[in-house]
């Protein structure tokens, strides 16, 4: 999730936003606090 970070910078938000969707089920509370901070790294790179 991390790894798609760089992704974010060049403005392709597909790969993370593929990934946080397909870990919204996952049992792991580290993924989603991870996808959670990409998620707000999509959404501050959008508005920018």
């Amino acid at each position: 999730m991390i790894a798609t970070f760089r992704f974010i910078k060049h403005g392709d938000f597909t790969d993370t936003l593929n990934l946080a969707r397909r870990f919204l089920k996952d049992p792991e509370n580290l993924t989603h606090k991870a996808a959670g901070w990409m998620l707000l790294a999509v959404y501050v790179k959008g508005i920018t």
